[in-house]
C-alpha cells in the first residue's frame, strides 16, 4: 500500500516533533524539572510547577502495545488503494511513559508484544516514520526501495 500523502498539521506544539522527523530523529518533550516525558505535547508542563518542556531525541525502538487495521480510506486524498494500513501503539524504550501512535510497515503481521524499530522514509515532499519488527531489516529494505533513509 502507498502511504497517504497527508501532511500532518505543523502546530506550535507538534512542530518540534515533525522537525525531528525531517531530520531523521524522534524528538519528544521532556520536563526540565523531573525528566519525565510528556506526550502529547502541550504549552507547558502539567505536573511540575514552573518547569518547562525541552525536546529530547530518543531512539525509535519499542514494543507494540496494541494495534488496529484500518480498512477504509479516511485521510484527505486517500483512496481504496491506500488501505489496509496497520496503526500501532508503541511503548518506547527510551520514554517509558510514552505510547506513540505509528504505522507498521506493509507486509508484516501485527502482534502485540513485538519489538519494533522506527524507520524514517521519504513520503512525497516530507519525511515520515513507520515501525518495522526488529530483525526484519532485509525485508524492510526491499519494502522501502532499498533505502532506510
Amino acid at each position: 500500500m502507498a502511504v497517504p500523502s497527508f501532511a500532518p498539521p505543523h502546530t506550535v506544539y507538534a512542530g518540534p516533533f515533525w522537525d525531528g522527523v525531517a531530520a531523521n530523529e524522534l524528538r519528544l518533550p521532556r520536563c526540565t524539572g523531573c525528566g519525565a516525558f510528556q506526550w502529547y505535547p502541550l504549552a507547558g508542563v502539567d505536573h511540575c510547577a514552573g518547569a518547562t518542556l525541552e525536546w529530547t531525541s530518543v531512539r525509535a525502538v519499542g514494543t507494540i502495545f496494541t494495534f488496529t487495521v484500518v480498512r477504509r480510506p479516511f485521510l484527505p486524498g486517500s483512496s481504496k488503494a491506500d488501505v489496509p494500513i496497520t496503526s500501532v501503539l508503541v511503548e518506547l524504550d527510551d520514554a517509558p511513559s510514552v505510547r506513540l501512535v505509528g504505522r507498521l510497515t506493509d507486509g508484516f503481521d501485527p502482534v502485540i508484544g513485538t519489538r519494533v524499530s522506527g524507520e524514517f522514509f521519504d513520503n512525497d515532499d516530507r519525511r515520515d516514520l513507520q515501525f518495522t519488527p526488529l530483525g526484519a531489516g532485509e525485508k524492510s529494505s526491499r519494502l522501502n526501495g532499498g533505502s532506510d533513509g
